[in-house]
């Protein structure tokens, strides 16, 4: 296979963090600003930039991995499991990586707004597997290369045995009559 796609995988989860501290600074920047710090808008912007950032690392590994296996054998099965243990990871870390915008919220405590962020990240994990099953099911992965694209060698090999068989076959029947 020659790459780890869950360590590639989870370093692209880990840039994605990064975006995310950036993107949560200007967010918590601008609802200061504006006075919806502590407001639920707060919130549901953590949670979508949690969201796009998260998506965008799945489909970059995603992508890397496809680029690197051309068929859906065994080894498209084994890339995509490593790729789902990095973004399971992932997700079991989402309380931490949205600790700060949801500790200037409030919704870091056992309250009602904990539980409601839970069900959104649930709902979040959700998407991001369907993300992951759908390429592995091929519906939005790359088409795969023919084993003619991938072994053109052997593919004029047969082909040449093929037509000496044939050729073989009509020489034969040519003596017959």
């Amino acid at each position: 296979m020659g790459l780890n796609f869950k360590e590639r995988a989870a370093e692209n989860f880990r840039h994605s963090c990064e975006s995310m501290d950036s993107a949560f600074a200007a967010m918590l920047a601008e609802h200061s600003a504006t006075g919806n710090l502590r407001s639920g808008a707060t919130i549901k912007k953590a949670l979508a930039i949690f969201e796009e950032e998260s998506r965008k690392a799945l489909a970059q590994s995603l992508d890397e991995m496809a680029k690197h296996i051309e068929h859906r054998g065994g080894a498209w099965k084994q890339a995509v499991s490593a790729i789902g243990n990095a973004l399971d990871d992932h997700l079991a870390g989402s309380q931490r990586i949205l600790k700060k915008p949801l500790s200037m919220t409030g919704a870091n405590r056992d309250n009602a707004q904990a539980q409601a962020v839970e069900g959104r990240l649930t709902e979040i994990a959700g998407r991001l597997r369907a993300q992951l099953n759908e390429f592995s099911n091929g519906w939005t992965a790359p088409r795969a290369k023919p084993w003619k694209e991938r072994h053109p060698n052997f593919d004029r090999i047969i082909f040449l045995g093929i037509g000496a068989i044939i050729a073989a076959g009509v020489a034969l029947i040519e003596r017959a009559i």
